[in-house]
């Protein structure tokens, strides 16, 4: 067994190499945030100039649903659809009327092929569906799915990305009002609060008289979408969530490994 040696001596720093380790840790993390600033100016760029919807999420589950018509269907029979889905209840079929409003706004400007409306009824269970009549009534070419389950609560909530769990209270039930947007491959495209900016210009506009227009451009920004998914066909191979935000996973992946070696080779200079 080796002994320890009892003549050791604490090494000496050398200020001018210490001096140039920092320089260069430095001059790597000002080269990597340029480089990481440059690229998202020019994907910033590229989206402005070749619009492209975001990926919010993608609906890999393939969960049952029972319709307005007593028929059993499944998530996955939306595939090949650009669709949009809306929590409503049937005890107060108002309470998405400025989504659902937002809607035919839109389908009013497209040409040809429309985007398929799903109706999420909260209230209403896939044991009695009857309270659907109204909303069938009211909307005959939508899917009007019996929702007030708790499976469907959670799909709602969780794989939906909404801001609300589904939930009844004494004055009625509580649900998100959001559109959800949905492309041919189950892919989310978008979340379209239609409630929140029009009551936000009527706060503006009785505070200073004048109305932003944020619902406005919100109109126009759910229709550019819709377009775009509309004329963008269906493909096979798109139906997978491994490509969804590859590129961001990547980048994000570069910086932590830049981050860390810098951190290591910080630490092995500091005991040298």
């Amino acid at each position: 067994m080796q002994s320890i040696p009892t003549d050791l001596e604490p090494a000496e720093r050398d200020p001018k190499k210490l001096r140039n380790t920092a320089l260069i840790l430095t001059l790597v993390m000002t080269i990597g945030g340029i480089l990481v600033a440059s690229a998202y100016v020019k994907n910033l760029k590229r989206q402005s100039e070749n619009f492209v919807p975001d990926h919010k999420g993608f609906f890999q589950k393939n969960i049952k649903l029972k319709i307005a018509n007593g028929e059993i269907i499944s998530l996955h029979d939306f595939e090949k659809k650009v669709w949009l889905a809306v929590q409503v209840s049937s005890a107060n079929p108002e309470s998405s009327q400025d989504t659902l409003r937002g809607y035919e706004k839109a389908c009013q400007e497209i040409e040809g092929e429309k985007p398929h409306l799903v109706l999420f009824a909260v209230d209403v269970s896939p044991d009695e569906l009857s309270p659907l009549d109204k909303l069938e009534e009211r909307w005959p070419e939508a899917t009007i799915v019996a929702a007030n389950a708790t499976i469907l609560h959670k799909f709602i909530k969780n794989e939906m990305k909404v801001g609300i769990y589904p939930h009844e209270t004494e004055s009625g039930w509580v649900h998100d009002t959001v559109g959800v947007l949905v492309d041919r491959h189950r892919h989310i495209r978008g979340h379209f609060d239609f409630e929140h900016y029009r009551g936000h210009d009527e706060k503006v506009t009785a505070k200073t008289g004048t109305s932003p227009h944020f619902a406005d451009q919100l109109d126009a920004l759910f229709l550019k979408n819709l377009k775009f998914l509309l004329q963008e066909p269906y493909e096979a191979e798109k139906i997978s969530p491994k490509n969804v935000g590859l590129g961001r996973t990547l980048g994000f992946g570069i910086i932590f490994i830049m981050f860390f070696a810098l951190i290591r080779g910080f630490q092995k200079h500091r005991k040298s």
